[in-house]
């Protein structure tokens, strides 16, 4: 694996995309993610929170591999004024995040190949980022920023990638770990997200 360059054109994280990772952090032992995205069980898992009463997104991101001990994540305040912050927002960010982390370990790792399971509560996020055309319903988006974003990092990818909905808040009806792995790390974004 490579160390991250200061500036180089193929570098994901430059001044451009600092915000996306401005407090990324290890789990456990990053060597171990590389394997899972190359046999196709690693997982991101992104979720976004929306404080109406100071107008102000977060969101919280992981890439991780099978057993979800080992990996990074990162959170971050949502960019963009306050007129268009809200929870979609958020959730895109979210997205955006994940993405870059998946981008990011491929960087790392100097990988070309493998999968990558995507999560998010937020399915009409998921299916504006991963589903829809590129040029329709962004257009008038006061997300179309970062949906444009996601779309780009995606069509870069050197990875497959899945995406899939998982149900928000499952921990409020189910011990949080009798729970899957990607609805155990859904709830611990979520609570990530609120935090930052």
């Amino acid at each position: 694996s490579r160390q991250l360059p200061q500036n180089t054109d193929n570098n994901p994280f430059n001044s451009s995309t600092s915000w996306l990772g401005s407090s990324l952090s290890t789990i456990g032992n990053i060597a171990h993610l590389r394997e899972s995205i190359t046999n196709g069980t690693a997982l991101a898992v992104s979720d976004g929170s929306y404080d109406a009463n100071s107008n102000k997104a977060s969101a919280a991101y992981t890439l991780l591999d099978s057993t979800g001990q080992h990996g990074l994540e990162c959170s971050m305040d949502v960019p963009g004024d306050a007129s268009c912050q809200n929870a979609y927002r958020a959730e895109v960010a979210g997205i955006l995040g994940a993405l870059f982390l998946i981008q990011l370990a491929n960087y790392i790792f100097d990988q070309s190949h493998g999968k990558v399971a995507v999560y998010c509560d937020g399915k009409s996020a998921l299916e504006q980022v991963f589903e829809f055309s590129r040029d329709i319903g962004t257009a008038k988006s006061k997300q179309s920023d970062l949906i444009m974003a996601a779309r780009k990092v995606i069509q870069n990818m050197e990875v497959s990638l899945d995406h899939h909905h998982v149900k928000g808040h499952q921990d409020d009806e189910i011990l949080l770990e009798l729970l899957p792995l990607p609805a155990q790390v859904n709830v611990h974004m979520d609570q990530k997200a609120k935090r930052h």
